[in-house]
């Protein structure tokens, strides 16, 4: 069916579920206590409602993740909304903050910042790379660039403040850019560096497994976590093979492979250090290490893998919020180039065992 209403009646619908888990949701305010901007902490909120817009609300995804359609209202909300009081610093390593949006729907906001510069366009380019082919693992990405004093006003956090003020870069014109990208809750840590499971997966991913598995080897408790995790070496297979693509030097710095609520699902997250032009040696050893332990991949993935051109990339990752290119022509050709190495990886393990034994999953 057809939907057509104001935001204020958009984001409720995304409460709904037809979204499902990339954020908490709450009922919306009424329309009438809606609006597009925080002016100061100190001077009442003066709202006004956003132009009428017109999608297609889509029908809930049988395991509640989105493919690109469904993805359609949350991209506006998440560009459009406006910040509400409650922002607080998340990061660790780097500045994030928690963001509360209009509608109830909550986001990860990475700014422009002195030490990591643009680095939250490679959420962005990893949220519209991984949609073009046919992934739904990276959450909901947008670029924007928001009003300092909207930010300012949004937080009573004195770290928030102090942030924005000493580590935040805005432009000229007072807005500051990053992405705003959709707060997927209940995420767990999955200890893929750390054995047992470190050794499992290998076997997993293994064209020519032991005949005794991992499980049947450990004490029982241990054995249990591993066979619990098992179901999930397809998804390990294609995140190496989509870390690799992108240049993705974070993955295993140190437990950084998340499960969804359901344990079910890898959720991929932080891509602020991907998409180099160049990387460092001990990085590019690191990954290509990582990815020689993966012998069986996707078939479906492999076949887009191979289908990608230059022109199909520029369009994939498209612009920023300003206009210009998301990414540099110099990141889109290292882009191909780690693309290439990933399937000259692929054809050297057909070549020796056989299509079938490597591209296992669908």
């Amino acid at each position: 069916m057809r939907v057509s209403a104001t935001l204020a009646v958009l984001l409720p619908l995304i409460a709904s579920g037809c979204l499902g888990p990339h954020a908490t949701y709450s009922k919306a305010p009424p329309p009438s206590t809606r609006g597009t901007e925080i002016a100061t902490a100190a001077r009442p909120i003066v709202r006004a409602p956003l132009p009428p817009l017109s999608i297609e609300r889509p029908a809930p995804h049988v395991d509640g993740w989105t493919t690109d359609p469904r993805d359609a209202a949350l991209l506006v909300g998440l560009k459009s909304a406006v910040v509400q009081t409650g922002m607080r610093s998340v990061g660790s390593t780097s500045v994030v903050f928690k963001v509360p949006l209009d509608g109830g729907v909550q986001a990860a906001f990475k700014p422009e910042t002195r030490k990591h510069g643009g680095r939250w366009r490679g959420e962005v380019a990893a949220y519209r790379l991984s949609r073009a082919l046919g992934l739904d693992h990276v959450p909901v990405a947008v670029p924007r660039a928001t009003k300092m004093t909207a930010l300012s006003a949004s937080t009573r956090s004195a770290v928030a403040v102090r942030l924005l003020r000493d580590q935040c870069l805005p432009d000229v014109d007072g807005r500051l850019s990053g992405a705003m990208v959709a707060w997927v809750p209940g995420l767990a840590r999955l200890r893929l560096e750390d054995d047992p499971l470190w050794s499992a997966w290998r076997e997993w991913l293994s064209v020519d497994p032991p005949a005794r598995a991992l499980e049947l080897r450990l004490p029982p408790g241990a054995a249990r976590d591993v066979r619990q995790a098992r179901a999930l070496s397809p998804q390990v297979s294609t995140l190496v093979a989509f870390d690799h693509l992108i240049g993705n030097r974070d993955r295993w710095s140190g437990h950084n492979v998340l499960v969804d609520v359901t344990r079910t699902r890898l959720v991929f997250l932080d891509h602020n250090l991907a998409f180099d032009a160049q990387l460092d040696v001990k990085s590019t050893a690191k990954r290509t290490m990582v990815l020689h332990r993966v012998q069986r991949f996707s078939r479906g993935l492999v076949t887009r893998l191979r289908a990608l051109s230059r022109a199909e990339l520029v369009d994939v990752f498209g612009l920023d919020d300003r206009g210009a290119p998301l990414l540099s022509d110099e990141q889109i050709d290292a882009t191909l180039g780690r693309r290439d190495e990933l399937i000259a990886w692929i054809d050297s393990l057909v070549a020796k065992h056989g299509e079938g034994k490597v591209l296992a999953f669908e």
